[in-house]
């Protein structure tokens, strides 16, 4: 594979002392923000087990377009029963768990996820959402600020 300009490669060097040089524009308080938010992503992500776990991966890496139920049984290698059964035995759903990523990760409004899951009342999907998660999906979606967007 060939660089730019026609070159087998492109590089760029740097001084490694200018590495250590702070930004001109570094604000403490946000990398301290950032580096939460970073580690609050982490520790969810290691919190993903089971089959929940996997279900939850293949939404994410697919929140433009999600894969229906069907889809995500066929691309983890179990039937479409075997899926609703062993989430249910997780204490969850598919319905729930791309709820919860369109709600969090992807920060999408609650209008458009209730429509996405087919709700014809906003009002219907959060009161589903209440029973999947305990409270609403804004009050959810306040719990964990640091996810959203």
């Amino acid at each position: 594979m060939s660089g730019g300009f026609g070159a087998e490669e492109t590089v760029i060097t740097l001084d490694p002392a200018v590495l250590d040089v702070p930004l001109p524009q570094a604000n403490e308080h946000t990398a301290a923000l950032a580096l939460d938010q970073c580690r609050e992503l982490l520790a969810r992500r290691r919190a993903r087990t089971g089959l929940a776990g996997q279900v939850r991966d293949v939404l994410v890496s697919r929140l433009v377009d999600p894969p229906d139920a069907d889809e995500v049984a066929r691309l983890l290698h179990v039937g479409s029963r075997t899926l609703r059964h062993r989430l249910a035995a997780e204490g969850t759903s598919y319905r729930a768990l791309l709820a919860e990523e369109l709600l969090i990760t992807a920060g999408m409004p609650v209008e458009q996820i209730a429509r996405r899951l087919g709700y014809a009342e906003v009002s219907s999907f959060s009161q589903a959402f209440r029973q999947w998660k305990g409270v609403g999906p804004r009050e959810y979606r306040k719990r964990y600020p640091a996810l959203s967007r």
